[in-house]
């Protein structure tokens, strides 16, 4: 007697729909992964910014870190700053690199002259205390 074999038998179906089960679950447990590591990285691009921003802001006018609130030690004048949901700590080395001088842009005034300053500024975003970007730059003064 010869037997009809054109089609599935029952545990080769249960095997199929089990080992398409384990690659569905697998596969569906990247996502959310995916999705934790594409936020992450779209607020590091946001903060990155944020700082670039703040970098500009110095460079038109290094003055905005005269204030009697911002702590100078070591030839460093660092200025703390929150806005909106972001925290800016900006450090403004005083020690100028191509002279190597302490020029104190609160004390002095630009200058006319052809002498080229250029001071180190070191910016760092932090987003709920958590530090996540930072730039360094240089303020021609």
């Amino acid at each position: 007697m010869k037997l009809n074999e054109k089609g599935m038998s029952l545990v080769e179906l249960l095997a199929a729909i089990t080992i398409l089960g384990i690659v569905i679950v697998t596969s569906m447990s990247l996502f959310p992964q995916m999705t934790k590591f594409n936020m992450k990285t779209e607020n590091k691009l946001e903060t990155m910014n944020e700082a670039r921003i703040k970098l500009e802001q110095v460079k038109e006018n290094p003055q905005m870190l005269c204030s009697s609130d911002n702590v100078k030690n070591n030839g460093i004048i660092t200025f703390s700053q929150e806005d909106g949901d972001y925290k800016y700590e900006i450090d403004y080395y005083l020690k100028d690199n191509l002279s190597d001088k302490e020029v104190d842009i609160c004390k002095t005034s630009k200058q006319t002259t052809p002498v080229i300053r250029l001071n180190q500024v070191h910016i760092k975003v932090f987003d709920d205390d958590k530090l996540t970007s930072e730039i360094f730059g240089y303020v021609k003064y």
